[in-house]
């Protein structure tokens, strides 16, 4: 009997952890749902966004000064997500999955490629990052489709993503 039901909390385990792997919700998914569950979604991933800088903020101010690295990341995200609503992010996600070639493209992602658009980020750099997203987000291909070169094929910059 208690083998019986170490299986039985065995399967519950790893069909959870599976699942946990397995849904992780793209465009399509993101064009089934209302408005309520995708404002919910979008808030949630924001506030991770928050908790992340909060926590990265205070283990930096805990460290000593010299560490800068923390800062930095700290600051980027902070200023980059400064001043965007969770409404205008619903927005543009709506817009970016209206193009079937994206809905393939995973919302954490959309997320990052909307907040770009709507800080400026030139609009070959976003078609860029998402011919890279459509192409499977490999690492091995970034250089292909994030790196900016000049005409003799030499590299002026990469594209950060996110």
């Amino acid at each position: 009997m208690k083998k019986m039901l170490f299986i039985i909390c065995c399967l519950f385990l790893f069909h959870s952890l599976a699942f946990a792997d397995w849904f992780t919700p793209n465009g399509n998914d993101w064009n089934s749902w209302g408005k309520d569950r995708k404002t919910y979604y979008t808030l949630g991933f924001f506030s991770g966004v928050i908790y992340t800088i909060l926590g990265i903020a205070i283990e930096s101010h805990e460290r000593s000064l010299e560490d800068d690295e923390h800062i930095k990341i700290v600051s980027k995200y902070s200023l980059t997500y400064s001043g965007i609503s969770i409404s205008q992010l619903v927005d543009g996600l709506d817009l970016l999955y209206t193009d079937f070639k994206n809905r393939r493209i995973l919302i954490r992602d959309g997320i990052h490629v909307v907040k770009n658009q709507l800080i400026g980020v030139p609009t070959g750099d976003i078609e860029r990052i998402l011919l890279w997203l459509r192409a499977g987000r490999k690492a091995e291909n970034k250089a292909y489709y994030l790196a900016i070169k000049d005409n003799e094929g030499k590299i002026l910059r990469m594209i950060e993503f996110p």
